[in-house]
């Protein structure tokens, strides 16, 4: 905040009066910053959207909906483009951030630390916040899209083992035999296709 306070008692114009470590740059800086905790968090709306997208797809994976499935993934590409859109920003931003300052890392990306060490703990507090936020989400997408994986994994591995059963796929038949250890089993189809 700013006191403000007449330059004489007679003069009715007021002439804002600056506190150390406000003023115009310190308000352009928490601009900036807000932005980047804005599209921060923008970005973990986007993800807790995907988040809740890939429940619906274990729902559907575990119901055998295809159609189901087939909507989560035209759901899922469509939040992911809007992450890359808001990726692409935020880059922009640091980009933008870092050159103004002259910040430049030797040999790699100026990061979010890289940020919290140039900005008031205010500042630093929101960005961490947003970042934990994002943090969070993309944990729990990533768990939920491994159970994803590992349900279609399983069932692609349980369609094979019926298809090798229905056609005679030597790996699919006799395998615990005694006549397996030996070498003697012929492959047998479940079904004979050839009558």
């Amino acid at each position: 905040m700013r006191d403000v306070s007449p330059t004489h008692p007679a003069d009715k114009r007021v002439v804002p009066v600056a506190r150390p470590g406000e003023g115009p740059v310190r308000e352009v800086a928490a601009r900036e910053t807000g932005e980047l905790s804005s599209l921060l968090e923008q970005q973990a709306e986007l993800v807790s959207q995907l988040l809740s997208v890939a429940r619906e797809k274990t729902r559907a994976i575990l119901e055998q909906d295809s159609g189901a499935i087939q909507e989560a993934t035209a759901a899922e590409t469509r939040l992911v483009q809007g992450i890359q859109a808001l990726e692409e920003r935020r880059l922009q931003w640091v980009d933008r951030w870092a050159k103004a300052r002259g910040f430049s890392p030797e040999g790699r990306s100026v990061t979010l630390s890289d940020v919290l060490s140039q900005v008031t703990a205010s500042e630093a507090a929101s960005l961490r916040s947003a970042a934990d936020a994002l943090a969070g989400a993309l944990e729990e997408l990533l768990q939920v899209n491994r159970q994803n994986a590992d349900l279609l994994y399983y069932s692609l591995a349980h369609v094979q083992a019926l298809l090798g059963a229905l056609a005679g796929d030597p790996a699919s038949s006799g395998v615990y035999s005694p006549a397996a250890r030996r070498g003697d089993v012929q492959p047998q189809a479940l079904v004979d296709w050839r009558v």
